[in-house]
């Protein structure tokens, strides 16, 4: 059965266990477990929850489990008739038959809807929360549960669409060494970048337009000689 008490808290408790859970303001869901044979405490960040969780229907377990142990009991009833009063055992198999096909009944037609919430983009199991079923109204607690598993996963999708909306940092304005600092290239790409580089500025100032330069001459103050037999 749950217990509610707002829409960020959630508390189901069954015949041996009790589990809360709880939306915190750091964008965190505490799920605390309790039971007679363990007690846990998880932290689930919001950002690695999958929004949109599975739903299913299963049986209840502890109708399971009743209906095993009548046929359980039905059997060894029927190995142990020589020993009963024939009258006695039909009355008794009568009794555990009609028990049986009561909690089968029960079993099928009141399943649970349970949503299973999983990691983000994976098929790892996180979490389930039971679907409390009301036609009642609004305000009644079962409906609690829905509401709470929506704000759930309102929040999740808030938050991933805050993180699609977080600004992007621009690499086209970056340094190499902000880029390598970034882990968008490594050291072998770094260095090879590098090296050609220097070999393309190297080999431009070498070969600065030498067809553009004018070369000078040194001049001196020697006359020049003159033939005198022309």
């Amino acid at each position: 059965m749950t217990h509610p008490t707002s829409d960020y808290l959630l508390t189901d408790t069954s015949l041996l266990k009790s589990v809360q859970y709880k939306i915190d303001k750091e964008q965190t869901l505490t799920i605390t477990s309790v039971s007679p044979y363990q007690s846990s405490i998880d932290l689930v960040p919001l950002d690695m929850i999958n929004p949109e969780p599975r739903l299913e229907k299963i049986a209840d377990k502890y109708l399971m489990g009743l209906g095993l142990i009548l046929v359980m009991i039905t059997i060894s009833v029927n190995s142990l008739n020589q020993y009963i009063d024939p009258s006695f055992s039909v009355i008794l198999n009568v009794v555990l038959l009609a028990l049986t096909v009561i909690t089968l009944v029960l079993m099928f037609k009141n399943k649970k809807e349970v949503a299973t919430f999983y990691f983000v983009n994976t098929k790892t199991k996180l979490f389930s929360i039971v679907v409390s079923q009301s036609n009642t109204e609004d305000t009644h607690p079962l409906n609690d549960t829905k509401r709470f598993i929506s704000t759930l996963t309102k929040k999740i999708k808030r938050i991933n669409q805050q993180d699609t909306n977080t600004k992007t940092v621009s690499f086209s304005k970056m340094t190499m060494a902000e880029l390598f600092n970034y882990g968008v290239i490594d050291e072998f790409l770094y260095t090879r970048i590098e090296n050609r580089i220097n070999d393309f500025v190297n080999s431009t100032s070498e070969n600065i337009g030498s067809s553009n330069i004018i070369p000078f001459r040194a001049t001196t103050n020697e006359k020049p000689e003159v033939d005198l037999a022309s």
